[in-house]
């Protein structure tokens, strides 16, 4: 995958996005040169010690191209997204 571009309940994020998002950066350290922040953050990010702050997860979304969610990483800020209506027409409310 190429690249183009703390703060509430830490027991909302979701560790397994995360780590998925960091192997396919490269790494620990790849991940943290990709996001300019350092290793340590990502470290704890990893190890649910500190949540993923609203900025990274929204970058983390648009690094990953949808794949890794906002409402995955914090759905105490973003509910998660009913994924099962997706592509079904929504009916006009009177």
């Amino acid at each position: 995958m190429t690249v183009n571009d703390s703060d509430a309940i830490v027991t909302a994020m979701s560790t397994n996005n995360i780590a998925d998002f960091v192997a396919a950066q490269g790494g620990q350290a790849a991940c943290a040169r990709a996001l300019q922040v350092t290793p340590g953050l990502i470290h704890q990010w990893l190890n649910g010690i500190r949540p993923v702050s609203p900025k990274f997860a929204l970058r983390i979304e648009a690094m990953s191209n949808g794949a890794v969610r906002c409402s995955d990483l914090r759905p105490d800020i973003w509910p998660p997204v009913n994924t099962s209506k997706r592509g079904q027409r929504v009916k006009k409310v009177a």
